[in-house]
C-alpha cells in the first residue's frame, strides 16, 4: 500500500511516496486493552502508537545494529553490482574488499586502529556471496569502538525514521 505525504516548504508543495507494510502480530490481552484506552485519550490511532513504539525501541536499542554496520556497507555494494567497493572506515576500524578473481573470490582486509595498529589481516573468500563471507563481516563488530563521534553519527542516521523531503541548495 502507497500513501502520499504532502509536506509544505517555503509555499511549495513536495509530495513523497510512503511506503508501508502490514504486519500481523500478538500482543497481550491487557496490552491491546490499554493500547485502545490511550489510542482514545490521546485522538490517535492504535497504529500511530505502535509505530512510535516500535520507532522508539529501535532507537534505545541501535548499538545492536553495529552488528550489521560492515555487512551493510559492502552487501549494499554487491547488491548494486559494483565493480570496486568503497572502504569501511568508522570507530577505528577500517575494511577494504577487492575480487582477487572474475570469478566473484573476494580478498577482505582489515585494519583495526588505536593509537597505533593493532591488527592488520587479509582473508580470501571463494565467493562474494557466501554465508561464511557474510559471518565474517558481522563479527568485525567487536572492534568498532563505540564512542568515537563517527560511530555515534552513524547509529543516530541509522535510527532515523522520519519522513522529510531533502531541499536542494
Amino acid at each position: 500500500m502507497q500513501l502520499k505525504i504532502i509536506l509544505f516548504y517555503g509555499g511549495k508543495m513536495k509530495v513523497r511516496k510512503k511506503y508501508v507494510v502490514q504486519k500481523s502480530f500478538r500482543i497481550d490481552e491487557k496490552v491491546e486493552r490499554d493500547l485502545g484506552i490511550l489510542a482514545e485519550l490521546t485522538d490517535r490511532s492504535q497504529n500511530d502508537l505502535v509505530n512510535v513504539a516500535i520507532t522508539e525501541l529501535l532507537q534505545d536499542n541501535k548499538d545492536y545494529f553495529l552488528q550489521v554496520a560492515v555487512l551493510e556497507h559492502f552487501m549494499s555494494q554487491l547488491d548494486s553490482g559494483y565493480e570496486e567497493f568503497d572502504p569501511f572506515d568508522m570507530g577505528g576500524l577500517f575494511v577494504e574488499m577487492k575480487y582477487i578473481d572474475t570469478n566473484g573470490a573476494v580478498s577482505v582486509h582489515s585494519v583495526v586502529h588505536g593509537d597505533e595498529d593493532i591488527d592488520d589481516y587479509t582473508k580470501e573468500f571463494d565467493s562474494d556471496i557466501s554465508d561464511e563471507l557474510e559471518e565474517y563481516l558481522k563479527n568485525f563488530y567487536v572492534y568498532i569502538n563505540r564512542e568515537s563521534e563517527d560511530v555515534k553519527a552513524y547509529l543516530d542516521n541509522r535510527v532515523d525514521y522520519r519522513e522529510y523531503v531533502k531541499i536542494r541548495k
